[in-house]
């Protein structure tokens, strides 16, 4: 299955979520299963890559209501979380 929408140009794949750090304000981002997890740093394509991943905050999965139902704690590296500030 490709992601690749008309004309060709790469469709966002991933889930929209609320993000709530534990410093910052809450926005919604869009994350991969494994940011959703805690696998990889939720900073996404702005990440500074390298180094430990450290708690970061949650995100919230909604009901088809919108309203957020489950929070899910992820990670981001160091040099990303500093960067956001």
């Amino acid at each position: 299955m490709s992601n690749l929408g008309e004309g060709s140009e790469p469709v966002p794949v991933g889930y929209v979520v609320e993000y709530r750090p534990f410093a910052g304000d809450v926005r919604e981002i869009r994350v991969t299963g494994e940011q959703l997890h805690g696998q990889a740093c939720v900073i996404g394509a702005e990440c500074a890559g390298g180094g430990e991943l450290v708690d970061s905050g949650h995100v919230y999965t909604s009901t088809s209501d919108g309203q957020p139902v489950y929070g899910w704690p992820v990670v981001a590296h160091r040099k990303c979380l500093a960067g956001q500030s």
